[in-house]
Formats: C-alpha cells, sequence, structure tokens
C-alpha cells in the first residue's frame, strides 16, 4: 500500500509541476496560436491576389471597356458581375438592338445577348423652362467573359 501511495504522489507532483509550467507558458501559447491564425488569414489574403493576379479581370477593367464601347447616348443603371457572366440594365436614346454587335465586337466580351424584349419610355426633361418628352428604349443585356480571358 505503501508503494502505491509513494507513486501516486510521485504522479501527483509531476502533474502539479506540469499545471505549474502551463500556467507560466500560458501567454506565450496564446502568442503563438494567434500568430498562427495572423498566418492562415494573410495565405488567404495571399491566395485571394494570386487568384487576381492569375487572370480574373476586375470590374474596374470590365466598367472602363463597357464605357468605350457603349455610344454616350446610352445610360448603364445596373450593372451586376459574377465572376463569370455581366448583366447590364439601361436606356438608349435610340437604336439599342446595335448594342449586340457593338459588344460583340469586344475582346472581352462573348455570348452577347438581350434578357428580355426592348421595351420604350417616355422621359421628361426641362430645357430652357420647358418640359420637353422624350422616348427611350429600356434594354437588359447578358454577356459571358471572353473564356480565354477570364481562364486562370
Amino acid at each position: 500500500m505503501t508503494l502505491g501511495i509513494g507513486i501516486y504522489q510521485q504522479y501527483k507532483t509531476a502533474w502539479n509541476a506540469a499545471n505549474g509550467e502551463l500556467k507560466k507558458r500560458k501567454p506565450e501559447i496564446e502568442a503563438v496560436e494567434k500568430l498562427q491564425k495572423q498566418k492562415e488569414a494573410l495565405a488567404g489574403e495571399v491566395a485571394e491576389f494570386g487568384k487576381m493576379e492569375a487572370g480574373e479581370i476586375s470590374k474596374v477593367e470590365i466598367l472602363r471597356e463597357l464605357a468605350q464601347v457603349l455610344p454616350s447616348a446610352v445610360w448603364v443603371w445596373n450593372f451586376k458581375y459574377n465572376g463569370k457572366e455581366i448583366e447590364i440594365s439601361g436606356f438608349a436614346d435610340s437604336g439599342a438592338e446595335s448594342l449586340i454587335p457593338l459588344l460583340d465586337k469586344s475582346p472581352l466580351f462573348e455570348k452577347v445577348e438581350f434578357v428580355g424584349p426592348l421595351t420604350m419610355e417616355r422621359f421628361r426633361t426641362i430645357v430652357g423652362g420647358s418640359a420637353v418628352d422624350k422616348d427611350k428604349q429600356r434594354f437588359k443585356i447578358k454577356m459571358r467573359l471572353e473564356a480565354r480571358r477570364s481562364a486562370p
């Protein structure tokens, strides 16, 4: 029995020593865990930059191309981009059907098509103090990024 109590006391002493050492080292352990979390977060950010650098086209580049390709009489009021497809909605003074070939000629876009029918809408503006009614065509166009440009 004495032998059992002696072994128990040794284990208890070792246990208490280990717990004391853990308590003493706890701030260091927490600092290391915090650094590991920061490292993982930074690795994720680096991976995101890698994707962008690998060929994903930025929204700014897409908007710049739309601004250059579309005539000045076209007004885009909605822009959606999900990484593969772009959808724009807007108004044109007239000739909205000519937007498809213009966008299709761009090296950035492919599979350009109207999503819905063209509709006419009347807008009232004030010019020189008097009201002027103007008809505009409402359009909604869907397109994909050129496959060879968007592939990483």
